[in-house]
């Protein structure tokens, strides 16, 4: 699938073979945020110039204009919610600065100007102080996600009130993977589901108060096609030590939803930030979602997810460029891989120190985030469809996923 594959890289490995070695499988930390630059200060000057004066009016001069000029428009718009400041500790987020990943390319990184220790037992994660008692209780019952649809024009919700659902994120990778010739991109989610290259667990405890809880797993043998599919319920899955909070069993990924019906929960109101479970061929991406409203709806013993949100461009980028940094030492470049335009923040652009490997130096994998990079599909599959802030400028993708499930039989956490 080629070129294909390399455009969805951000949203799951399509390798229709095992892919080759990039590194330990770390997921990047997206939530501890320490910004080196501070935010520039814009000035404005209200100084009035001088209009022409008329011949028979003396010289005088119009009244003074003290209007200011509209605000720049901002390159890293405040992410919602809180960040964590250490392991032990979390904040407000009181703004965005952007830090220079390469010339003319900037990440964004979130400014806490304060924090609070979390209580003794617990660690921060997404900005919760979370401990024992967010982990997966023993007796819920294990999902295996055996269908994702991220190209779905029928979800999940209008951000942006011109009447239409959106999902930019879908809508992008769509567009980017038809120009590849292979087929339907959720066929290709689906084959990488049933060949066990990606493997999403879910548990769900219901309740008036239902909790939902995401982790990525390996199947036993890993990227082996199931058979039969779904596989049968007393499969085991074996879970990821990055989809835990460091040092914990609390998976990284939770959502609280309220009970609606009889069979069927959803979030009370949007969710700040969550944990949204990607992959990178064979390395983890949890990429923070902001503004995420949840559906669960059971059916027997099965269940469907639908999930919308939106994700930050800043942020992605950010992600992109650390996990680049940390899998594919062979490019031997500094920066990272892609970041914001320094002038045009909504166009994501490409380290130009980045070429082409000789063959045989990096991996496969390695080698086709390096292409995907080269051949422009970055600035294709991650063009922002929102002004989350409101100054003119597109910085967000907007996303609507739905995720169906089918029982296995329990999860194998770390120790």
């Amino acid at each position: 699938m080629g070129l294909g594959c390399t455009v969805v890289a951000l949203a799951l490995s399509c390798t229709t073979s095992p892919p080759g070695a990039s590194g330990t499988d770390t997921t990047p930390d997206v939530q501890i945020l320490e910004p080196d630059v501070a935010a520039a200060a814009i000035e404005v000057d209200t100084r009035a110039e001088p209009t022409d004066a008329g011949p028979d009016d003396g010289g005088a001069l119009d009244a003074l204009d003290t209007t200011a000029p509209p605000a720049a428009p901002s390159i890293c718009p405040t992410p919602p919610g809180a960040a964590c400041t250490a392991p032990d500790s979390t904040g407000p987020i009181t703004g965005a600065a952007p830090r220079a990943l390469f010339p003319g390319g900037v990440v964004c990184e979130a400014v806490v100007a304060s924090s609070t220790p979390c209580p003794d037992g617990t660690t921060c994660s997404l900005g919760q102080c979370v401990g024992p008692g967010d982990a997966i209780p023993g007796g819920v019952p294990v999902q295996l996600v055996t269908r994702l649809l991220i190209s779905d024009t029928g979800c999940c919700h209008d951000f942006d009130g011109d009447g239409a659902l959106d999902n930019g994120f879908g809508n992008n990778l769509t567009a980017s993977y038809f120009g590849t010739g292979d087929g339907d991109f959720n066929d290709t989610v689906l084959h990488s589901i049933t060949h066990a290259h990606f493997v999403l667990a879910l548990a769900f405890e219901e309740g008036d108060v239902a909790r939902l809880w995401q982790v990525r797993a390996e199947a036993d043998p890993p990227h082996v096609a199931y058979a039969p599919f779904p596989p049968p319920a007393d499969t085991v899955l074996y879970s990821r030590e990055t989809a835990y909070v460091p040092g914990t069993a609390v998976p990284r990924s939770m959502a609280s939803l309220a009970r609606v019906g009889p069979l069927e929960w959803a979030t009370a109101e949007p969710i700040p930030t969550v944990l949204l479970v990607l992959a990178a061929g064979a390395s983890d991406l949890a990429q923070a979602a902001h503004d995420v409203r949840a559906t669960v709806r059971r059916e027997g013993d099965r269940y469907t997810l639908r999930l919308s949100g939106y994700l930050l461009l800043g942020e992605v980028v950010a992600t992109l460029s650390r996990d680049f940094v940390e899998h594919c030492p062979c490019a031997a470049i500094e920066g990272g891989l892609v970041a914001l335009s320094e002038d045009s923040p909504d166009t994501v652009v490409i380290n130009p120190d980045l070429t082409l490997p000789a063959p045989g130096v990096c991996s496969g994998e390695c080698e086709q985030l390096i292409l995907a990079a080269a051949t422009g599909a970055y600035s294709d599959f991650l063009k922002p469809d929102l002004d989350v802030d409101s100054d003119g400028v597109k910085d967000a993708i907007s996303f609507g996923l739905v995720y169906e499930t089918s029982p296995v039989g329990g999860l194998v956490s770390p120790p």
